[in-house]
């Protein structure tokens, strides 16, 4: 555990385990503490690296810019300073956004790819989106963070025998700063590269809930343009796939990961 400080941010980071690096970048409105049902598993065969970017976790919550362009060159001077050249990458939601700016912007450092809940473009594109943007924003600004923390459990775990994750989930979030959620919450929409994505080298798993917040359809659409890309879709699960099916989560990584070593 430590921190690196990155163009005004100190930006916090966690190293576990002994092996090939293995990057996890976590969530909108989360941190590290997104993998604390996986690192334990990741770590027994890889070095595994969790970043908190910044605005989030225990990184600075004052130093934007906030955006994906942002996020990826912070990650990438983590790894620099850490003298990893080469990693496998996993990316949830906007960590999963993250990975793909890295993955077509260095594709020569990414080994292998796991994109989980995620989209190559958050562009605001339909009516369905625009209104997701406004309700979060009015959420955030009228009734704060804790409401809006509890809005996105219920989204995220809404069954009776749910109620443990969500509150893990009101726990994360209510700690969020307005500026920095609102700040993610002005760029997100703007941004894309799913132009490039036919540019990324790495073998690419994607993992999609079947309800997640976007649609099927779209992962199933963006999964074919990359040059080795596979879709693993996760039945009855929300866009909390890591927490809410973690056994088959977790077994579905290390055994894409492990095709590597077998090849």
């Amino acid at each position: 555990m430590a921190t690196l400080h990155v163009d005004g941010a100190d930006l916090y980071y966690e190293e576990h385990g002994e092996g090939e690096p293995l990057v996890l970048l976590h969530g909108f409105g989360s941190s590290t503490r997104d993998w604390e049902l996986q690192i334990p598993i990741f770590a027994e065969r890889y070095r595994v690296i969790a970043i908190d970017f910044r605005g989030f976790g225990r990184s600075s919550r004052d130093r934007g810019p906030f955006s994906v362009e942002r996020f990826a060159a912070d990650t990438l001077a983590v790894l620099d300073h850490l003298g990893v050249s080469r990693f496998r990458l996993v990316g949830y939601s906007m960590g999963g956004a993250t990975a793909f700016q890295i993955a077509v912007d260095v594709p020569h450092r990414v080994e292998r790819l796991i994109l989980v809940n995620t989209q190559p473009s958050f562009l605001a594109n339909t009516l369905r989106k625009r209104f997701e943007v406004v309700l979060r924003k009015l959420v955030v600004r009228f009734m704060g963070m804790e409401r809006m923390a509890g809005v996105i459990a219920r989204r995220l775990f809404p069954r009776e025998d749910q109620q443990a994750l969500r509150e893990l989930v009101m726990d994360r979030y209510s700690t969020n700063t307005p500026a920095v959620y609102l700040g993610v919450l002005s760029t997100l929409p703007k941004w894309s590269v799913q132009e490039r994505i036919g540019t990324i080298e790495a073998p690419t798993l994607v993992i999609a809930a079947e309800h997640d917040y976007t649609p099927l359809s779209e992962k199933e659409a963006y999964v074919p343009l990359m040059p080795d890309a596979r879709l693993d879709i996760f039945e009855d699960s929300r866009h909390g796939t890591p927490f809410d099916q973690q056994e088959r989560f977790n077994e579905t990584v290390m055994r894409f990961m492990d095709l590597e070593d077998a090849e």
